[in-house]
């Protein structure tokens, strides 16, 4: 016990530098969660820390290994295989679900958490330690703050327009019906009819039940669901 305290008051600057990468991490991701992009500050965060501890066992989590002038070898190859195995893992937790994309937190928690197992692993016990309880602070604290940022909806439209219908102007009224604009419009024809399925992206503080029953009001609307982000 007294050699993991001594080890944790020697490792300061390593300490250091998973708090600069989270600190980073959070600027860049609350810019993106402004801008109302899927990718969102707990994302960006945990890729950011996951990154930094990565570097830093490739820096310090093979120096007790020894090898002879004779013999050489890439000790941390295993280390690099690790991560791009999981890597494939994470890809397949995330889920694309009309405009939303789903799971990326979770691909990013993953990911971190392989680095943690390498640094234990590797006897890196307190910079372990320390990362893990950054892990639950960021998943604890920083999701109630983050909510308050990230949370936003996406109402997905289906139009049916017949030619010599100006789509335009429906395009209008359904963006002074929510409140917002169109954030993508896609086009598909059918016959003598057009669809085009059109995202807004919203704040959470809209009701959904009388904000869906305006939008169906619109003769033109064959189709509309909201999607939670």
């Amino acid at each position: 016990m007294a050699e993991i305290f001594k080890s944790i008051v020697g490792e300061g600057e390593l300490f250091f530098r998973l708090i600069l990468a989270c600190l980073c991490g959070a600027v860049i991701g609350f810019e993106r969660s402004v801008r109302r992009k899927n990718a969102g500050i707990k994302t960006h965060v945990m890729l950011a820390l996951g990154a930094a501890l990565a570097m830093i066992i490739s820096q310090y989590g093979f120096s007790a290994i020894e090898l002879s002038p004779q013999i050489k070898a890439d000790v941390s190859r295993i280390a690099s295989n690790i991560l791009t195995s999981v890597s494939f893992l994470c890809a397949g937790v995330i889920f694309i679900r009309g405009a939303s994309v789903k799971g990326l937190t979770t691909a990013t928690g993953i990911w971190t958490t392989a680095s943690i197992g390498m640094a234990a692993g590797a006897g890196m016990y307190a910079i372990t330690v320390f990362a893990t309880c950054l892990v639950i602070v960021i998943r604890l604290w920083l999701a109630n703050f983050s909510a308050k940022i990230e949370t936003h909806y996406v109402v997905d439209v289906e139009l049916s327009v017949p030619q010599g219908v100006c789509v335009k102007d429906i395009v209008n009224e359904l963006s002074e019906v929510i409140h917002a604009s169109p954030s993508s419009i896609k086009l598909t024809k059918s016959g003598d009819s057009s669809m085009y399925r059109i995202n807004f992206n919203i704040e959470h503080t809209v009701d959904e039940t009388e904000l869906l029953q305006e939008i169906s009001q619109n003769e033109h609307v064959s189709h509309v669901s909201w999607v939670s982000l």
